[in-house]
């Protein structure tokens, strides 16, 4: 009897167990599914974005890249005063850098040479994936809004042409600090400060718009190391770091405004404060991509929605909800900068006319703007908010990347046929004055300068001349080669 008892409890036991599994399995199941479809996402996202860079790369120099020339082809050298040196409002030491070493990897095969934009693109959206499935416990589906802001054809420019490493790794870094921003844990370690440090250090070398994340991050910095040594807790040693990071990197930025020259003259500078606001808000609507543009005054209004929704859940929390407060700044002050290159670019572009504030390759800037909001709304606002944000975000997600698609392939098409040309005019040896005189507007080169470029990319072999010199010399060798055959027979 005791035994039958025995049995029939642990038979309930068992089924109790099997009947918990079966509880949980749906649960764990959907989570699972629901990160295998996040990241399925973020692979066809890079992989369209690889193939359309595989179609469409720019073949030749153009625009800015042409005054980067005279070093490729060894008229000039790489010296220090070179990479320092100033392109427009720029210095871009380290995207120089990184053309020089991608160039002489590929032999100076621009189209090659563009794979990096996407290859940086698509880590840093795996990254974002990662850290807000680590810091959620879970994948959403919302998460996949990082990488489609980011890797959508919309940036066509910006992925097809290789010099465009200094937009796309700016704006990276400028993610990866907003990531340290949002999931770092408080009080902030020296490790933490000093890797925040490192990113904002590289992102003030692509150009201006790379240094503007800095001060406002570096107060950051500064506020944290200032709190611990204030409440104590962690080692004075380490508060102190902190602080000394934080000046090192006010004092990098204060140096390199210093080094600007007096005498740099912008004809597009926003002609009032009013302007410069108007074009603000046009261009954060970029970050959004073509159909910022398609759909303004629209998107510079939903644009706005979503900085004064923002605004009123870092408020609230700051008032009653379990965030760090030193959190909650440094999102503040992310915004905060991402605000501040709008302000930048505005004030530098507003002068030229609204088209210059709506240029697609400002959307790659643009973006960790946006990523900064969508963080925010989806971290911190009230749960019914949450939800219905999220499952609006998730149906226009798809209908977004559609939409900067269709566009960002149109124009792609374009450009490539137009580059075309003059690769096949090159192939087919026209003379130099007529194809500079011809294509220099497209190309973005003065006649007389492009003409110049052009014999010096000739002379070494290098596009649009690699196709015509490869195939000059397989002709003399098959004319070298006939009479040895003849021979033989």
């Amino acid at each position: 009897m005791q035994r039958a008892e025995h049995s029939a409890s642990a038979h309930h036991s068992a089924n109790d167990v099997s009947a918990g599994a079966l509880a949980e399995d749906p649960v764990s199941l959907a989570a699972r599914r629901t990160s295998l479809f996040v990241f399925a996402g973020w692979l066809l996202l890079s992989l369209a974005a690889l193939d359309h860079v595989r179609r469409f790369a720019l073949q030749l120099p153009f625009a800015d890249e042409w005054y980067q020339i005279d070093v490729v082809t060894g008229r000039a050298t790489p010296s220090f005063a070179w990479y320092w040196s100033l392109l427009s409002e720029h210095r871009m030491p380290v995207p120089k850098l990184i053309y020089m070493l991608m160039g002489s990897l590929t032999g100076f095969h621009f189209e090659t040479m563009a794979l990096l934009n996407v290859a940086v693109l698509s880590a840093a959206s795996a990254v974002w994936l990662v850290a807000l499935r680590r810091a959620r416990g879970s994948s959403s589906l919302v998460d996949l809004v990082g990488p489609a802001a980011l890797l959508h054809f919309g940036h066509e420019i910006n992925l097809t042409w290789c010099f465009q490493i200094n937009f796309v790794l700016a704006s990276v870094l400028a993610v990866a600090s907003l990531l340290i921003v949002a999931l770092a844990r408080q009080p902030l370690r020296l490790g933490t400060a000093l890797g925040l440090s490192v990113i904002l250090a590289i992102a003030a070398g692509c150009g201006t718009f790379g240094l503007l994340y800095v001060p406002p991050l570096a107060l950051w910095i500064g506020l944290c190391g200032a709190w611990q040594w204030h409440r104590g807790g962690v080692p004075r040693s380490q508060s102190l770091g902190i602080l000394l990071l934080a000046a090192l990197l006010m004092t990098m930025s204060a140096a390199y405004v210093a080094a600007f020259p007096r005498t740099l003259v912008n004809p597009n500078l926003s002609p009032s404060i009013w302007q410069t606001l108007l074009g603000a808000t046009r261009f954060t609507a970029t970050g959004l991509g073509p159909i910022g543009r398609g759909l303004k005054p629209l998107t510079a209004w939903l644009m706005l929605g979503l900085l004064a929704g923002a605004g009123c859940w870092l408020a609230r929390e700051w008032r009653h909800g379990r965030t760090s407060r030193m959190t909650l700044i440094g999102l503040a002050l992310f915004i905060a900068a991402g605000l501040l290159l709008a302000l930048g670019v505005s004030h530098a572009r507003a002068g030229g006319g609204w088209r210059d504030l709506y240029q697609s390759r400002y959307g790659i800037l643009a973006a960790p703007l946006l990523c900064g909001l969508l963080l925010i709304w989806e971290r911190l606002a009230p749960r019914r908010a949450k939800q219905r944000f999220v499952a609006i975000a998730v149906m226009l997600m798809p209908v977004l990347v559609v939409c900067n698609d269709v566009k960002g392939l149109r124009d792609a098409r374009r450009r490539h046929a137009v580059f075309s040309d003059v690769v096949e005019a090159a192939r087919q040896n026209r003379p130099l004055p007529e194809i500079s005189a011809r294509w220099s507007g497209p190309l973005q080169c003065p006649p007389a300068e492009l003409e110049r470029y052009l014999a010096d990319l000739k002379a070494c072999g290098l596009a649009p001349y690699r196709t015509a010199r490869r195939t000059t010399q397989n002709a003399a060798q098959q004319t070298a080669g006939r009479p040895a055959a003849a021979a033989v027979r």
